[in-house]
């Protein structure tokens, strides 16, 4: 608890500064009616909450209060959210520095609770006070953290205002449609939560990037609802930025009577509410005006205000480059040219980087030319050689420095070379998988648009048929064209089961659940499911099932398979023909073989069949049709189920299938 009586010692010393303000006796009375100490503060936030822009002299010390009773109670989570409500304070009054060491000490007890909440709640304040010390990097790197835990909190609420704050971030680095992305989230979530009041600060954010984007029409349409909505729930700070930005707005369209009326508003609020973060910056936009109207006076009375009490680099930058224009008009050319020099220098992006370079040179040459006249002073002395060595290590190290400074660059570029490496095989594979999937596309199309076509139809001119010529058909007629109903149906089911299958195959959604199966037990159950076919052309099965050992197998997928090898061999076989059926195995593997006498295949058309690179239709001589589908759904399946699938085939000779499988254990 050191650390925090520290803090809290450093917050009573602070607000010395600011205030001679005592505990009023009416609080000092009420607190002493309330028993418990958490209920003593959380009466002093809720007066804090409503004197907070009224009375902010009162607010600090209401705070500091609050502070002492949540350490003398050792509450860590009170005085981490007085540590905040009073760096929020600092904030307003542009003491940077006292806030942000708040911040970073509440960071560590939340951190040390691991109260997530308020880990989030630190990073974004830490957060605001680099942002308005325009250190970017690392007001994002903050915004950033807050953002990834509101984000597993799921805190609606607060990431409303954090998108807010990385909007804003990014507008100022120049990434406009960025920062409109993330304002248009804030503007979701609080759509969401039904919180117009603090919606009004996102459409404002919105309207500056859209103004930067000199989308001007649109930046005046957004900041009008902002100004709407702050006007309603009477947000008086928000108010004064809605004014300031209008003002930027009438300043670019040249209507400078209005932007001085706008500006005038503005500061008379921050004024009142003792901003001096926004007084800075309002201040120093009223002396463009001003230097606009020719009243050069007067612009530079408002930007040497605005600069004496503001840290923020823009507004200064601003204003030093108005006092410059504005002294060159009024002929002090002295001091015009002093103030465009330090607008120079902090106009430079990297003045801070540069600045140290140059001293770090400048000190280098100085010591160069010191120990230069040393060793000229002393050659009488013979000490030149020892100094020549001292320089001759500083070139060494200037040498590894460069070493070092070159590895690193060359290590960043190679990095970079790898990481557009992985890039572009990562477009490489989804451009291939994009490929594949065409194929599957234009496959299944095929499929549709061909095979299925003449079932179907022959299915629609026999019922077409048997509608108009029902009164006149025989019954031997009768059963002919019911028979070609049940074989055109039954195509159509067949094609379209295995359709489904194979296309579930190409997605990758058909799931392979590996059982201990009894192979013998489903070539019983898909035998009992082609009697009816089978019969029709009075095919015998031959069984020779020596093994009933278990195979580790899909069920689904075995069954699938054997279906289509046993129906593609009653298919394409003659008349009173015979189908055999060998189920054997080895000391690894269970073999399963199904053999037909049928019209065969040539070793090129089984290849091709297999590869999917072609639609079957017509099947040599026999007068049944195909599609190949079902051969390659079979390939398919038994790649999923890690089993070998091999043809044999002879034109005339028939075909033979044989599937292996390891052996369940």
């Amino acid at each position: 608890m050191k650390d925090i009586a520290l803090v809290f010692i450093f917050i009573w010393i602070c607000s010395l500064s600011y205030t001679k303000a005592q505990l009023p006796d009416s609080i000092q009375l009420a607190l002493v009616d309330i028993q418990s100490s958490e209920a003593k503060i959380q009466h002093l936030f809720s007066i804090s909450q409503n004197i907070f822009r009224s009375n902010p002299d009162l607010n600090i010390v209401v705070l500091t209060e609050a502070l002492r009773i949540a350490h003398s109670t050792k509450n860590e989570e009170a005085i981490i959210d007085a540590q905040v409500k009073i760096g929020i304070y600092f904030i307003y009054r542009d003491n940077l520095d006292s806030a942000r060491k708040l911040f970073l000490n509440a960071l560590e007890i939340s951190k040390r609770n691991k109260d997530s909440t308020r880990m989030a709640t630190a990073y974004s304040e830490i957060g605001i006070t680099y942002y308005n010390e325009s250190n970017d990097q690392q007001a994002l790197s903050n915004y950033i953290a807050s953002f990834r835990i509101l984000e597993k909190l799921n805190d609606t609420i607060r990431l409303g205002a954090i998108t807010n704050n990385l909007g804003s971030v990014y507008q100022y680095l120049g990434e406009y449609e960025k920062s409109i992305e993330f304002f248009k989230k804030a503007i979701h979530y609080k759509i969401q939560l039904r919180d117009s009041a603090r919606m009004a600060s996102s459409y404002h954010n919105m309207a500056m990037s859209f103004h930067d984007l000199d989308l001007i029409d649109s930046s005046y349409y957004y900041l009008k609802r902002a100004e709407v909505l702050r006007r309603k729930f009477n947000d008086v700070r928000g108010l004064s930025k809605s004014y300031a930005t209008l003002a930027t707005h009438f300043i670019d369209l040249n209507l400078l009577d209005s932007a001085l009326t706008y500006i005038n508003k503005s500061i008379d609020i921050d004024r009142k509410m003792g901003d001096n973060i926004a007084l800075a910056t309002d201040l120093v936009s009223r002396s463009e005006v001003h230097f606009k109207m020719k009243k050069f006076v007067l612009a530079i009375q408002d930007a040497s205000e605005g600069l004496g009490f503001t840290s923020d680099v823009r507004t200064k930058k601003d204003a030093l480059r108005i006092l410059g224009d504005s002294y060159e008009e009024t002929l002090d050319f002295r001091k015009s040219a002093n103030y465009r020099k330090q607008y120079a220098i902090l106009a430079d992006s990297l003045f801070q980087a540069d600045k140290r370079a140059s001293l770090q040179e400048l000190q280098v040459q100085f010591d160069t030319e010191l120990k230069d006249a040393e060793i000229s002073e002393l050659a009488a002395q013979n000490e030149i050689q020892a100094l020549q060595s001292e320089k001759d290590q500083q070139a060494k190290l200037l040498l590894v420095i460069a070493a070092i400074s070159l590895i690193v660059t060359v290590g960043l570029l190679y990095i970079r070379f790898r990481a557009k490496t992985r890039t572009n095989e990562l477009l490489d594979a989804k451009n291939q998988e994009l490929a594949n999937l065409n194929r599957t596309k234009d496959r299944l199309f095929s499929i549709i648009s061909h095979d299925l076509k003449s079932p179907l139809s022959s299915f629609h001119t026999i019922t077409s048929s048997l509608t108009s010529d029902w009164d006149r058909l025989e019954k031997e007629q009768l059963k002919s064209f019911i028979e070609s109903l049940r074989d055109s149906s039954a195509t159509v089911r067949d094609m379209m089961d295995n359709l489904l299958k194979w296309a579930l195959t190409q997605t990758n959604q058909l799931s392979y659940q590996p059982t201990s199966v009894s192979p013998s037990q489903v070539i019983m159950e898909v035998l009992s499911q082609l009697d009816a076919s089978a019969s029709l052309k009075k095919i015998t099965f031959n069984k020779d099932i020596t093994s009933e050992s278990a195979i580790t197998a899909d069920k689904q997928f075995l069954e699938i398979v054997i279906r289509n090898l046993l129906s593609n061999a009653v298919k394409f076989s003659k008349m009173e023909a015979q189908v055999s059926i060998l189920v054997q195995e080895n000391e690894r593997h269970l073999v399963i073989q199904i053999q037909d006498n049928g019209v065969g295949m040539d070793q090129a058309e089984v290849d091709r069949l297999f590869a999917g690179e072609i639609v079957a239709h017509d099947i040599q001589n026999s007068s049944e049709k195909g599609t190949g589908l079902g051969l390659s759904l079979c390939r398919e399946l038994m790649l999923k189920m890690g089993a070998t699938l091999l043809v044999n085939s002879e034109l005339e000779k028939g075909t033979t299938f044989q599937l292996e499988f390891a052996k369940a254990a």
